[in-house]
């Protein structure tokens, strides 16, 4: 997920207008890994407009807790950018042209089935079909938080004579 107005300067394969082949984004993205398994996406065309297409992505995070819940709360007013890999490898782009919103977010636990998870939807509003797009490298987006510590080396001459 990447804010909307930071991505600029897409580029295509010369002959596949559909296949986004690179990008530039002035932030780091930030990853999540949903249930592959249970999540999915879902397209069609626009009933109110022909010349739009509706996209909807669920995720489902298993295992409530606070954490996501914070992170939940920081997605409610975002306009996202949205790249997601399905179970082929294959990457897809939400959010090229117009922002992804968060739409609802569904908890559940303590029924019989054992569930204990988020359901989130986003949805977004197209000028075109899903368009393919080269799957990121996370090593090219890796980040880290790191602490400077300074270390001094000294010896202390004859240190068994000391108690």
């Amino acid at each position: 997920m990447i804010p909307f107005d930071t991505i600029d300067q897409y580029t295509y394969t010369d002959d596949n207008l559909d296949r986004i082949t690179g990008y530039s984004t002035t932030t780091l993205p930030v990853h999540y890994k949903p249930n592959s398994e249970t999540s999915e996406y879902t397209g069609n065309k626009s009933l109110r407009d022909y010349k739009l297409y509706n996209h909807t992505l669920s995720l489902i995070f298993a295992k409530m807790d606070e954490d996501k819940r914070e992170e939940l709360i920081k997605l409610e007013s975002l306009e996202l950018t949205i790249i997601f890999k399905d179970v082929t490898g294959t990457c897809w782009i939400m959010g090229q042209d117009i922002p992804c919103l968060l739409n609802s977010v569904e908890v559940g636990t303590g029924n019989s089935s054992g569930d204990n998870a988020y359901t989130i939807e986003f949805v977004s509003t197209e000028k075109q079909h899903i368009r393919e797009i080269e799957c990121p490298s996370i090593g090219c987006f890796a980040s880290f938080t790191a602490e400077e510590v300074n270390r001094s080396t000294f010896t202390i001459p004859l240190a068994s004579t000391f108690n």
